[in-house]
């Protein structure tokens, strides 16, 4: 590593595809930026640089006579590709070539360090319109010219790369390369140059006070609606009359005031005098507004890139230990006090900065997970554990059986958060929900008191439904992250940009296995096992073998052609993990998470859904084999958990959907299967048309199956008979976690019913130990699994490795709910369940 050193820097930015490269210097006061063609030798280049860096022609006579005074013949640049300067670049080489390898540059006295593409910020903003304090703000960065880091996702990462200008989030910014544990150094082409390095951001905030109109409003109800209206507008026209002004420079005004970080953490006191020395500089992008200090302010945050370079142990060390930092792990400090000189040298780039554009308002306190909090059983406290693994385990081998002491309770919660592209349209403020102010469906206010509830709630695992693309990249996993849980995101089956999230708390659960099963990828086996029929082939081919989740709808699909296209149309997907508790070694559990199919008349599509969906839950367990342990007393099985929002009330009795898992089967006449030869859905998706917003939940129930379903809300059935099928739940009988006690979970002026459940057994085994040599051939394929199971689900006594309910968090009565949903203080139009457990 070189040891010259120079305060003064030229950047030259080059992108691949551009056919130009950028030079930036600062002589004497002067800056200067050359776009110059990569085909140009230096020669014309420095011609063109000493031009701009002569005096200005417009000087004053005194400045013009000093000028001609000290003005000698200026002396031609040099470039050297080297930091000794010893080996000067010749001035007919092309710039394409020269300033890539290039390492000083000499001109008019002085020396200036070249950096070659070096981390530049083309823009910095917050995405969210309506800060609040006591709610945390998340910046995201826009990098240029080459200096665009690796995505952490791997399905994004070679977007990145063939991208020069591609939003990322902080987090992502941080690292280079997608397995934080390993660090790939990444080499420059600069003449031999290998140094490993890592791109990373610094961040600072300002606060600056803002005219009375806009700080004296709070974001309340209490007021009026009509003041909550007029905030509204207000928000409004300053997102209209500011979002065109650029905030990709730095202007901060006097009244600005840095926003001071408590004690620099390790990680900071380990870089470069250059880093550490830049007034409230922090690794940590994200920042909690106060009200004690922020109320009323805008805040502006800067975002700092450097390149820092160093050994590869010591980047390796410096990269895992900002990756926990970021997932929310505290630090602890190195040392006694003194900074910790590890040897790092740090490139700066160009930042940006951007400011919000409205002041940071106030919230009631009575907010929703404000009001639950009281209400939820103290959640167990769990022992630290150290860090999880970033990927999934690519060896299979399972841990010794628990063995100690009883494990604490863990808590499960599912929640319907409303989404945006549902809550922001016309027909949503002026119909649907026009008891709620519009401020209080705008998505950034929403988000806030989501993710709020979400971390009072300190569940262990969490399941979303309505979750918006955009809102899960850039706003909940995230944030959620940085308080130990590991997220991941499935979009539902058509066009919409809305699917179903789980979140896992890293320090409780170990993620053996999960999957995203789009429903309609299932059933459209059927069709093509239908068209193979139809078409003469070999008989040395043997036919399709159909997944056993869809194998006993053949025979009705196939006599009922307008089901087989319902089937095609409705986007439902099924979320399944496979999970393993850390703090009970050898118990596992296997989870589903879904939301499904809103219309009134599709109760069969529900109930179809339902039993695909508890199927492909068990072909995982069977295709992962860790789930049977053995301990003195017997077989350890896995715990089936199944919740979501179902779309089924109970607002007549028991639909096909809930009583499939409650009694285990399903007769071939129940009631459900009257909807098959009526039912027509001509939509694009299930999610046109605002999902359960546009239309009215579903409630098609019945008391047994000969009664038809009584409900105001459902059409009658067609007066086709048509032979249902007989069902046998592919886990056995689950058991509602509240018993199905919950008086709602969705409330709006026009309906109030329950339709969010969480559904589990209490000790079932799911091990077939009897399993045929063909079946375990099959595990684990969806399009290979044999139509029937080689052995039926047995049910054990819970004192053989269950599991059992301790307690249920009470709904808020209608009064604390203080209105139907969403409003002021619930932030959708359903209300969680939550729900712990424990192992028996």
């Amino acid at each position: 590593m070189s040891s010259f050193k120079s305060s003064n820097k030229a950047f030259v930015h080059s992108l691949p595809n551009e056919s130009t490269l950028t030079i930036n210097i600062s002589i004497n006061g002067r800056a200067c930026e050359l776009n110059r063609s990569k085909e140009e030798p230096l020669m014309k280049t420095f011609q063109r640089l000493l031009k701009n860096i002569a005096p200005s022609t417009k000087a004053s006579k005194k400045n013009q006579k000093q000028a001609e005074i000290d003005c000698t013949e200026p002396v031609m640049p040099i470039l050297f590709n080297d930091f000794e300067k010893t080996s000067p670049i010749a001035l007919d080489e092309l710039n394409g070539t020269a300033w890539q390898k290039a390492k000083v540059l000499t001109v008019a006295g002085q020396d200036l360090e070249i950096i070659w593409n070096a981390p530049t910020i083309q823009k910095v903003y917050l995405k969210n319109s309506l800060p609040l304090a006591g709610y945390p703000l998340l910046p995201f960065a826009t990098f240029v010219n080459g200096a665009t880091p690796v995505d952490v996702s791997s399905s994004s990462a070679a977007s990145s790369a063939a991208s020069p200008s591609i939003p990322h989030h902080p987090f992502q910014a941080a690292f280079s390369d997608p397995d934080p544990t390993s660090l790939v150094p990444e080499v420059l082409d600069r003449g031999g140059d290998s140094d490993p390095s890592l791109l990373l951001c610094a961040w600072r905030w300002h606060r600056r006070m803002t005219p009375p109109s806009l700080s004296s409003l709070h974001v309340s109800s209490k007021n009026s609606p009509k003041q909550a209206n007029e905030l509204h507008s207000n928000i409004k026209t300053s997102n209209s009359s500011k979002a065109s002004k650029s905030t990709t420079t730095s202007h901060n005004t006097p009244e600005d005031v840095l926003i001071a970080t408590d004690d620099k953490c390790s990680l900071v006191k380990q870089l470069p005098e250059s880093i550490r020395a830049i007034p409230g500089v922090r690794l940590d992008p994200i920042y909690t507004p106060s009200e004690a200090e922020d109320l009323g302010c805008v805040l502006s945050v800067e975002c700092i890139p450097f390149r820092l370079y160093g050994s590869r142990t010591g980047l390796e060390n410096f990269r895992g230990r900002l990756g926990r930092l970021l997932a929310g792990e505290r630090m602890e400090e190195e040392g006694e006090g003194g900074e910790v000189d590890v040897g790092f040298r740090a490139v700066v780039g160009v930042s940006s900065t951007a400011q919000s554009l409205v002041a940071v308002k106030a919230v009631t306190k009575d907010t929703a997970e404000s009001i639950r909090r009281s209400m939820l059983p103290p959640p167990s406290s769990s022992p630290s554990l150290p860090p999880p693994p970033s990927s999934f385990p690519s060896d299979l081998v399972s841990p010794p059986p628990f063995l100690g002491p009883p494990p604490p309770p863990f808590r499960i919660v599912t929640y319907n958060i409303l989404a945006d592209q549902y809550a922001s349209t016309d027909k949503a403020r002026t119909e649907l929900f026009y008891y709620c102010p519009p401020p209080f469906l705008e998505a950034d206010y929403r988000r806030q008191l989501v993710l709020a509830e979400l971390v009072a709630y300190k569940a262990d695992l969490i399941l979303l439904q309505e979750v918006d693309s955009s809102a899960f990249t850039s706003y909940f996993e995230p944030l959620l992250r940085r308080h130990g849980y590991i997220g991941s995101y499935g979009n539902k089956a058509g066009k919409v940009r809305e699917g179903c999230a789980m979140f896992v708390l890293s320090h409780r659960f170990r993620i053996l296995d999960s999957k995203v099963i789009p429903l309609k990828d299932l059933f459209a086996s059927l069709s093509r096992a239908k068209l193979a029929a139809s078409t003469p082939s070999s008989p040395s081919v043997p036919p399709a073998v159909l997944p056993r989740a869809v194998e006993p709808f053949k025979a009705m699909i196939g006599a009922n052609p307008g089901l087989e296209h319902v089937l095609q149309k409705v986007g439902t997907i099924g979320q399944l993990a496979l999970l393993e508790d850390r703090m009970a070694l050898g118990r596992t559990l296997a989870i589903a998470n879904t939301h499904l199919f809103f219309n009134p008349q599709a109760p069969h599509v529900r109930t179809m859904h339902v039993y695909s969906i508890l199927s492909e839950l068990k072909a995982m367990v069977e295709g992962y084999d860790v789930k049977c342990r053995t301990r003195e007393n017997g077989t350890i099985p896995t715990a089936i958990f199944f919740g979501g929002d179902l779309n089924s009330d109970l607002k007549d009795g028991i639909p096909g959907s809930l009583a499939l898992m409650k009694d285990g089967a399903l007769p071939a006449d129940f009631w459900d299967w009257s909807f098959v030869a009526s039912f027509q859905w001509n939509m694009a998706t299930d999610g046109e048309g605002g999902e359960d917003s546009s239309v009215t939940p579903s409630t098609p129930t019945a008391v047994s199956p000969p009664f038809p379903p009584t409900s105001s809300a459902i059409s009658p059935p067609s007066t086709t008979l048509c032979q249902g099928v007989s069902l046998t739940s592919p886990v056995g009988i689950l058991r509602s976690a509240d018993d199905l006690k919950t008086p709602f979970s969705n409330h709006t002026d026009t309906y109030t019913e329950l339709l969010d459940y969480i559904w589990f057994n209490d000790g079932q085994d799911l091990n077939c130990q009897g399993r045929n040599e063909s079946h375990s051939a099959n595990s684990g394929s969806l399009n290979t699994l044999p139509s029937s199971s080689p052995c039926e689900p047995k049910i054990f006594p819970t004192s053989h490795g269950g599991v059992e309910v301790v307690e249920v968090a009470t709904m808020p009565t209608r009064d604390e709910v203080k209105g139907f949903l969403p409003n002021e203080h619930f932030p959708s139009d359903h209300l969680p369940i939550i729900a712990d457990f424990k192992w028996t």
